[in-house]
């Protein structure tokens, strides 16, 4: 999957549970519980962790639903901390959001 489908998939995941579930919601009880961070964290693998970590970086950049987009990388961050390789790699980037 190419970096950029990745984001517009996450993006879409991410406005899907926040219109099904609503804002509240999605903030209360966490992007775990209104996306399917499990397809997300396995398109991750999938690309590697030099690629993966361009994903969230994109997806934190500023512009519009960055609050959403900043949870939503929590969580995706949050549910990689046993993926080594991302975390030896990218331990500074991935701090600044665990």
């Amino acid at each position: 999957m190419r970096t950029q489908d990745l984001v517009e998939l996450a993006l879409q995941e991410m406005r899907s549970g926040l219109k099904h579930f609503g804002t509240y919601q999605y903030f209360d009880k966490g992007p775990v519980e209104t996306v399917d961070l499990d397809t997300l964290i396995t398109h991750l693998r999938d690309i590697g962790p030099d690629r993966a970590v361009d994903v969230l970086k994109i997806l934190v950049a500023p512009g519009d639903e960055l609050e959403e987009r900043e949870l939503l990388v929590r969580h995706l961050i949050m549910s990689t901390d046993d993926w080594d390789e991302l975390w030896e790699r990218h331990t500074d980037f991935l701090e600044n959001y665990y």
